[in-house]
């Protein structure tokens, strides 16, 4: 598996971002499954065997153009990621650039359930169908933060409320993350003002 960190940073729009996240998490996971099994980890969670996971990673993993053919991703994007929902909030709420791969990850998981399933497999539980700390790192590589500072209450992600609640009882790479609702809405563009509480008005 290719253990380059994905660049991320200069995307024409969202929609643009979250594909090029898309390709290369896609692939990543394709690849993932077929090492683990390789290895002998055939995990079929009852519902989803490993073959079957790895074709959906990798129907996931193929970027199409306009017209419907597959073909690679626009290796010139125009604008830069700072100019973005995602950029601004990285900005705002002082995360380090390498969560750019957390945060695409963490959105694809809420724009498409096929997601959910590969998360699903990957963490060896059929109703675990959100990423935890320690996938996302496997996946997106370093987030910049110790993920003690990173998912403390008064870290970046609680404290400005980014993040549903946490299970507190579970180690920390092993904790789901998933973003509050209108944090979703905002990063895709649905919602031109974040929501009205204290913690959003840096957001405004």
């Amino acid at each position: 598996m290719d253990d380059a960190r994905p660049d991320l940073r200069f995307f024409p729009d969202t929609a643009g971002w979250l594909a090029a996240a898309q390709h290369v998490f896609a692939r990543r996971i394709a690849d993932l499954i077929a090492e683990r099994t390789r290895a002998g980890a055939e995990i079929g969670l009852g519902y989803v065997p490993s073959a079957e996971a790895e074709r959906l990673a990798q129907s996931l993993a193929a970027p199409a153009t306009p017209d419907g053919v597959e073909g690679p991703l626009d290796p010139l994007p125009t604008a830069a990621l700072d100019d973005l929902p995602i950029g601004r909030l990285l900005t705002l709420a002082a995360l380090p650039p390498g969560f750019a791969g957390w945060a695409a990850l963490m959105l694809l998981g809420e724009t498409d359930a096929r997601w959910g399933t590969l998360f699903a497999w990957l963490n060896d539980h059929a109703g675990a169908r959100l990423p935890t700390a320690g996938l996302l790192a496997e996946l997106a590589g370093d987030p910049g933060l110790p993920l003690a500072e990173l998912l403390a209450p008064d870290g970046p992600l609680c404290a400005l409320a980014l993040i549903c609640d946490q299970d507190g009882d579970r180690p920390l790479p092993d904790r789901p993350l998933q973003w509050q609702p209108q944090v979703v809405r905002w990063l895709l563009g649905d919602a031109p003002r974040p929501g009205p509480t204290r913690r959003w008005r840096a957001f405004a």
